[in-house]
């Protein structure tokens, strides 16, 4: 489906006006919807547990010299920290357009990511498993 001018702007000015977003991401094919969030402090204290996994990730990763894999997991984080504290996160673009895709190419990664956010999404208190 192409969406064209004003049907764009009609979609764009709705999902906006309506606190969510909408993400067409054209690399993957993929349509994503979300709420734009104001995180509360326990949202933000598990994302900063997120960021703290995905650090700690990366310094192994660097260790046994993958590199590639490091870079990748940082190029996946590197927005959040940035974002957390305004009202323009959507934790639904975030799983679907940076941790699937890296979940996708490193299978084997020390922690599930997505699943992560997931329960953040839900709202459980722990996310400290796998």
């Amino acid at each position: 489906m192409v969406i064209e001018g004003d049907v764009f702007e009609f979609l764009l000015f709705n999902c906006l006006h309506n606190s969510f977003l909408l993400v067409v991401d054209l690399r993957f094919g993929t349509v994503t919807m979300g709420s734009f969030m104001k995180l509360n402090e326990d949202q933000i204290a598990k994302l900063m547990q997120l960021i703290h996994f995905a650090f700690t990730e990366i310094r192994m990763l660097a260790g046994q010299g993958k590199s590639e894999q490091a870079a990748d997991l940082a190029d996946a984080f590197h927005n959040l920290p940035s974002e957390i504290r305004t009202d323009s996160v959507v934790l639904e673009q975030f799983r679907e357009m940076f941790l699937k895709p890296y979940q996708e190419k490193y299978p084997e990664g020390a922690y599930n990511y997505v699943g992560l956010v997931d329960k953040i999404l839900a709202s459980n208190t722990d996310i400290s498993g796998n």
